[in-house]
């Protein structure tokens, strides 16, 4: 496992292995690392690619200061756990990644109007950011990521479209805990209490899925959600909305085929964010 902490470096083993005939295969993270993340990491790898893992806490998608710098940074335990699963890993520094504050802005449309974008403006942007920089730097045949963002998905996958990037984007499905809560790394610092009733999250998710599933209406779908949600007054609802799993487009027609039903609370301080899929 090669340990790159310039763009220089990184650059350079990219292109020798391109050289060689390779495929590159690229799984961005911001660390604190968990089992979804190796998941990404093994399925690169089984790929048959070249394999290059990013560690970067991306300051430009935080729109919480404490946020950012409260976010884990565990880098030696990261690194041992994805030992012998990646080829290489780019860990650059803050002011390797952003010589001065960047100008460039994105716009992604609806995208940036609901859900996600809706509650934390100016997170896309940075997302948008920080990815094309990931790109340009190691410029990867694939990337990875995980679903559990699925509006980053979205957002990835127009970026590499308007900006025509030569990128595969593959979305892998959410890991869980065996209660159900999707793995993430704010998980960490949830408290001992908080930890307990986090799967409700996910049990709200079920609820809404089996009610359109039995043929509920959309809106009373959402109100089975939104029940489950209230057995624990300690949650407090950013949204819960069933939309179209490709466009994110919020939907009302209960017939409609590949929805996803996504959710974001607090608890706590911790902000959780899930959704699940009803492919028909």
């Amino acid at each position: 496992m090669i340990l790159c902490k310039t763009k220089k470096e990184v650059f350079r083993v990219v292109s020798d292995w391109k050289k060689e005939g390779a495929v590159i295969g690229f799984v961005p993270t911001m660390g604190s690392l968990h089992e979804g993340h190796l998941s990404l990491v093994k399925a690169c790898k089984s790929s048959g690619y070249k394999t290059v893992l990013s560690i970067f806490v991306n300051p430009t998608q935080f729109n919480d200061a404490s946020d950012f710098e409260k976010y884990p940074r565990e880098l030696e335990q990261d690194l041992s756990l994805v030992q012998g699963f990646v080829d290489a890993v780019f860990v650059p520094s803050d002011s390797e990644m952003y010589i001065d504050a960047p100008l460039l802005t994105f716009q992604f449309g609806k995208l940036e109007t609901v859900m996600e974008g809706k509650f934390r403006p100016g997170h896309f942007n940075g997302v948008g950011i920080v990815v094309s920089k990931l790109f340009n730097i190691i410029q990867p045949d694939v990337a990875f990521f995980g679903q559990k963002d699925l509006q980053q998905c979205a957002v990835v996958e127009q970026l590499v479209r308007d900006l025509s990037f030569p990128i595969k984007i593959v979305r892998h499905p959410i890991i869980r805990e065996s209660d159900g809560l999707a793995m993430s790394s704010r998980n960490k610092r949830l408290s001992v209490e908080e930890r307990k009733i986090a799967p409700i999250v996910f049990k709200a998710l079920l609820a809404v899925e089996a009610a359109i599933q039995r043929g509920d209406s959309i809106a009373i779908s959402r109100q089975k959600g939104l029940e489950v949600l209230k057995e624990e007054p300690l949650f407090r609802l950013d949204y819960l909305e069933v939309v179209d799993s490709i466009t994110l487009e919020s939907v009302n027609q209960k017939h409609k085929n590949n929805l996803a039903v996504c959710i974001a609370v607090f608890l706590g301080e911790i902000r959780l964010i899930d959704n699940i899929l009803i492919l028909n």
